[in-house]
């Protein structure tokens, strides 16, 4: 291809088109929201514990549990912990993952 640069093509549009088309006879039962936005403000989670070296033990109860990466959210004395703040959690840590600058620097198990 020498000097030839690669063309970026934006899929989305015949991404959608197709889903859309596929389930055409249910479109007065569904609603299609493309790009749904997730959140008003950045994705910020309160704390984020990483061990430097992995195979360290740490003696105390809180530290016992403790992966490599520890995702930390806090609730107030006043907040309830509802089933919501759980999978927003163990979304921060899925973003976390995701977000590593190659595919698995964060195992899974590690956190």
């Amino acid at each position: 291809m020498g000097n030839i640069e690669k063309l970026k093509i934006d899929w989305h549009p015949g991404f959608y088109g197709g889903i859309e088309y596929v389930l055409r006879s249910y479109k007065d039962s569904l609603s299609f929201d493309k790009e749904h936005v997730l959140s008003k403000e950045p994705v910020r989670m309160d704390m984020m514990i990483i061990k430097k070296e992995p195979g360290v033990k740490i003696d105390n109860p809180l530290g016992r549990i403790f992966r490599t990466y520890n995702v930390i959210e806090y609730k107030s004395p006043e907040d309830e912990l509802s089933i919501d703040d759980v999978y927003k959690t163990i979304s921060y840590a899925g973003l976390y993952k995701f977000n590593a600058s190659k595919v698995n620097a964060v195992p899974a198990e590690e956190m």
